[in-house]
This record gives C-alpha cells, structure tokens and sequence, in this order.
C-alpha cells in the first residue's frame, strides 16, 4: 500500500532492491543520491530487543558506508499519518534536486 501511494505521488521506487548482503524494502537511486526506506512492521516491533536494535544499527552503517540515506518507518507511522512519511522522503528527493514522475 505505501509503495501504492508513494507512485501516486509521484516517488517511483525499487522494490526489494539487493544491496550487499542486503534486501531493501524500497530505494530511490539519482545519480549519487541513494535513499533506503525500510518500513518495520507490527511483529517487528513484538520482538524488538537489544539485538534487533543492534543489527539495524550495523545495517544503517553498512548502507551509510555505501553511500545511502537511511528513512525507517514502523508500520503504525504509515497507517496514521502516511502523509507525513510521503512528506518526509518528498523532503529527501527535493534537497537532493530529485524531481517526482508526473503521473
């Protein structure tokens, strides 16, 4: 539904892209700039810990190491406010000078 409602809004991304040993749920790539928006989902949160914090924390610095930008959302974000996600890698792409897909 995200990815649904970032096309429509004109933020076409990649879905699952593979990068390093990793799966990103969604990527926006221009040029050099290179955004992974990871959305953490309800039985994520059941089992958070110290080590799936830890192990986010290695793959956000991994990925920074790569030259991405790193956008997490947790599930209840999106389904309360998505506007405000879609504003915020709207945010990402305009100080990056990326320009939306007239729909």
């Amino acid at each position: 539904m995200f990815y649904e409602k970032l096309f429509k809004a004109g933020i076409v991304t990649i879905p699952q892209y593979p990068i390093d040993k990793y799966k990103l749920d969604l990527a926006i790539i221009s040029g050099e700039s290179k955004l992974d928006i990871e959305v953490d989902g309800i039985m994520y949160h059941q089992t958070w810990d110290g080590e799936l914090c830890y192990r986010d924390q290695l793959r956000n610095q991994r990925l920074y190491e790569l030259g991405w930008d790193v956008i997490r959302f947790w599930v209840p974000d999106i389904r309360d406010n998505m506007s405000a996600c879609i504003q915020k890698i709207a945010d990402w792409m305009d100080k990056h000078e990326i320009e939306r897909k007239e729909l």
